[in-house]
Formats: structure tokens, C-alpha cells, sequence
């Protein structure tokens, strides 16, 4: 109990701060709460045959799935199969699934170990690491005409370490059920820490493995409710600012999209300054989404114009719940209520897949990514077409295109190379071939018969960081990196 003591003592001093009038509501709800997290009987989860489950488990010495074992539901079964899971160490991921014909509804479903598969091949220069190892263990159900789910295939062996202790990391094994949510959402709003939500909630369930989530998962439930949930304090503090910015200037302009909870999602604001300098130089209209460091992180969204002395002229600001589709047609329509329902010639933005509907006769002009994105994807057909290469190509073709592009100067860099601009080097081109050259690799003594070819004739398709070539192995249908070849440039591959 000194515990708890300690607890409901530094919480309701953060209570005492508030100066909302709601600081009795609160602290009502936080002793109710703070009880039952102390409580000899543990809060009961949501998920309770989950928990049935791991009784089970435990009781029968982690009893193993068997052949023609019944569930009454597809989820029954992979509850069970999750648990079981998670008493042995590791991860259990959907394989494949088949729905009938007829009724559409599932009636085969096959379960497997999370490192189930083959390692991809990779030939970036920092690939991302692949823990698949080809693990056949896994589970199969499939259901009978009586609704009923039953285990048609079982391999219990795995070919890798399992982690029992550690078991609690993987996703499957992580969620937040609705008691935690509300403790979570209870603790916060006080104002306490996350870090600390976490420790409370560690030691409610007895050990940070038994709590069911990790802090990273608090941290993104809590990002994603304040991302939609302004406090009622600051709604209103920022509606009173607009209304009396509006009763000094009839002509301010803002505006609130709120959810089905009567929550704000978005807002939008313009003075009555942004809104004459848009009659005047609102031909050409800079819209942009930046993520400012604030409480709720949301996305800040200015529209930006230029005036005849290349001044920058606010012509309008906004704070939204995200970057949608949905979120961006509110603001469009918005603005132009605004701006009196007049478009402008063209919109600069950087979000060219969310801004799919703009206003009418705008043309949306991409931004920087975009155009070079663009660039590269020319350079890429034409390579291809030009050397009549088959399409499987294209990936090489396109790490080609960059590495060729970040040694060319331009002039946003002042002539420099972008490689030039980042390694503070300037790159050497020596090594540069004409793009599809007939290249002949050395093949080396020890691998072939005394009268064999001592070359291999492949293709020059990109550079490596290593300081090799990427050849095209015709025959094989394969990259090979190496730098003990010939070159004839000459040559060119002829696709048959």
C-alpha cells in the first residue's frame, strides 16, 4: 500500500496544477482507477480466451496442437495457436488462406512460423536485414461443413533458436486490450510521463514481459489519440483568439472540421492581409505540409505566395489530423470559400499522391521529388529501349540511372556533383563504360576443365560501391559483381 500511497500522492499534485475546473472530475476517476491498479485481483482482459488459453497451456505443460483438434472459430484456433506460440519463443504470421467458391467464406487457412521462407537477395549497399531461414513449422485448419474449425496439418520442429523469455517482443504477441487504453488515456491526461505509464503498468501485471505491449506501442496509442483529441482547453482558447481576432477585423477568415465525436480534426485561418494578396499575387501558390515540434504533433500547412519583390505573403495557414485525401478536399474547398472562389493558375505542393482532386482548372505542379523521380524514370525507358533489354532489368537499370545522375553537375549546386556535395570528394569518372557493353568476365583456372573458355561474355548493366561492375549473366539469368574483366565497347548485347 506505501506504494500506492506514493503514487495517489504525486498524481493528485498534478491535479492540483490544473486550473480548468475539471480538476475533481478527475481526480475521481484517477483514485478509481489507481484502486483497481493496485488491486489483489488483476484487471481482466478483454481478450479472455486469450488468457483461458495460456491457463491451459501452462496447466498441460504447454500442450501441443494435434491432428483433427476442434475450435469453434477460425479466431479460436489462431488464439490458440498464438498462445502456444508464445509459451515456446516465437512469431506466427498468416500464410495463405482460401475462401470457397460458393459461400466465400473462408475454409483453409495455414499458420507459420515468422521466419517461414527463403533470405531475399539484395544487392543495395545497406540491405535490410532478413531473418527468414526457411522454417517449415507451422499449422493448417480447415473448416467442416458443420461450421466447425479442425488442425488438418501440424510440424512442430523448428530449424532455428526459439525465445520463450523474450516471446513477448514479437507483433502477434503485442496489443493493447480496452482496460489498458483507459488507464493509459487516464494516466496521461494528469500528466504523466510515458515511460512512467509504462513502469505503472509493469507493475501492475508483474514484469514488463507480462504487460502485453512494449512502450513503443503506448507511445504510438498516445501520438495517435492526440493527433485527433485537442484538450478542451485549447479548442476553446484557440476559438476565442479567432473570434476576437474577427470582432477587430471582419474580414479574418477560419473555419473547424470536426469527427462524428465532436472532436477537432482541422483548421484553417487567414487574415484579412493574406486574403487581399491573394486578389494580387495569387497566381503561382506554394502549398506545403511541415511537421512542427508541438504537443499534438500535427501537420502545420501554409499557403505561400510571392509577391513582384520576391517576398514570401502568407496567404493562409492550417493544423490537420493528417495527411489525406480527405483532410486535404476540406482544406481546398475551405480556401477557395475564402479567396472568394477564385483559383489560382497552378499549386506547387509535395504531396502529388493526396492532392489527387484540387481545385478545378489548377493544374498541381510536383515538387522537387517528384521532377527528379520523373527524370530518372525517362533515363530508365530509354536505357531499356535503346539496348533492347528484357524488363526484368529495370531495377539495375534504375540504380544505374542514379549513380549516373549524382555525378553529373548541376546548377542548383553551383556546377558540382550531388556525389561531390555530399563526400566533399570529387568523384573519379575513370571507370565509367558505355551502358550495355559486352563485357567478358575471367573465369578463374580452378573452377573449369583445362580447354574450357577462360571468359564468360556478359553485359554491363550498373557500378557497384565496392568498385566492381554489375554484369548481366545471360545465360543463367543472374547479377554477377566483379572487377577482373574485359570490356569491348564496342559491342553491344543483341537481344534475340
Amino acid at each position: 500500500m506505501s506504494d500506492y500511497r506514493w503514487y495517489r500522492d504525486m498524481f493528485l499534485s498534478k491535479l492540483c496544477l490544473r486550473s480548468d475546473g475539471a480538476a475533481d472530475y478527475w481526480k475521481e476517476i484517477f483514485i478509481s482507477g489507481l484502486s483497481r491498479l493496485f488491486a489483489e485481483k488483476p484487471v481482466i482482459s478483454e481478450n479472455a480466451n486469450n488468457d483461458s488459453y495460456a491457463s491451459d497451456l501452462e496447466a498441460n505443460n504447454f500442450q501441443e496442437p494435434c491432428l483433427e483438434m476442434e475450435f469453434e472459430s477460425q479466431e479460436n484456433a489462431y488464439s490458440f495457436y498464438v498462445q502456444y506460440a508464445k509459451c515456446v519463443g516465437f512469431g506466427v504470421s498468416i500464410k495463405s488462406s482460401r475462401r470457397s467458391k460458393i459461400s466465400r467464406q473462408f475454409i483453409d487457412v495455414k499458420y507459420a512460423c515468422t521466419r517461414y521462407g527463403n533470405k531475399r537477395e539484395s544487392t543495395s549497399q545497406n540491405p535490410r536485414l532478413c531473418l527468414k531461414v526457411d522454417c517449415k513449422a507451422g499449422l493448417h485448419i480447415k473448416r467442416r461443413c458443420d461450421g466447425k474449425w479442425v488442425i488438418h496439418g501440424f510440424i512442430k520442429d523448428h530449424n532455428h533458436e526459439l525465445f520463450p523469455t523474450y516471446a513477448h517482443y514479437f507483433p502477434c504477441h503485442r496489443s493493447i486490450n480496452k482496460a489498458q487504453k483507459q488507464c493509459i488515456d487516464t494516466l496521461q491526461h494528469v500528466g504523466v510521463r510515458t515511460n512512467k505509464i509504462y513502469a505503472t503498468m509493469a507493475k501492475q501485471h508483474g514484469g514488463y514481459e507480462k504487460v502485453g505491449c512494449l512502450e513503443k506501442d503506448v507511445r504510438n496509442h498516445l501520438d495517435k489519440e492526440r493527433r485527433l483529441n485537442l484538450e478542451s482547453g485549447d479548442a476553446n482558447a484557440m476559438l476565442e483568439c479567432f473570434m476576437l481576432m474577427q470582432e477587430e477585423n471582419p474580414r479574418f477568415f477560419y473555419a473547424f472540421d470536426l469527427d462524428d465525436d465532436g472532436r477537432v480534426k482541422n483548421v484553417f485561418w487567414v487574415d484579412a492581409n493574406g486574403r487581399d494578396d491573394y486578389q494580387e499575387f495569387g497566381d503561382v501558390i506554394l502549398f506545403d505540409t511541415t511537421y512542427i515540434t508541438n504537443k499534438y504533433k500535427m501537420p502545420f500547412a501554409p499557403f505561400i505566395g510571392v509577391n513582384n519583390h520576391f517576398q514570401s505573403r502568407l496567404l493562409g495557414c492550417a493544423l490537420l489530423a493528417n495527411e489525406s485525401s480527405e483532410s486535404f478536399i476540406w482544406l481546398m474547398k475551405i480556401w477557395l470559400r475564402a479567396m472568394g472562389g477564385k483559383p489560382p493558375n497552378a499549386i506547387i505542393t509535395d504531396q502529388d499522391k493526396a492532392m489527387k482532386i484540387v481545385p478545378p482548372y489548377t493544374p498541381q505542379r510536383n515538387g522537387v521529388t517528384e521532377r527528379k523521380n520523373g527524370t530518372i524514370v525517362n533515363m530508365v525507358r530509354i536505357m531499356l529501349k535503346g539496348k533492347n533489354f528484357p524488363k526484368e532489368l529495370q531495377g539495375e537499370v534504375v540504380s544505374t540511372s542514379a549513380y549516373l545522375l549524382n555525378r553529373c553537375p548541376t546548377k542548383k549546386l553551383k556546377n558540382i556533383t550531388p556525389e561531390e556535395s555530399w563526400s566533399r570528394f570529387k568523384p573519379n569518372m575513370s571507370h565509367l563504360k558505355v551502358f550495355g557493353s559486352i563485357a567478358y568476365r575471367h573465369v578463374l583456372d580452378k573452377i573449369i576443365k583445362k580447354l574450357d573458355d577462360k571468359g564468360e561474355q556478359m553485359i554491363l548493366v550498373g557500378y557497384h560501391s565496392t568498385g566492381g561492375y554489375k554484369l548481366y549473366d545471360t545465360i543463367n539469368k543472374r547479377i554477377v559483381i566483379s572487377r577482373d574483366m574485359i570490356i569491348d565497347e564496342l559491342k553491344e548485347w543483341k537481344h534475340e
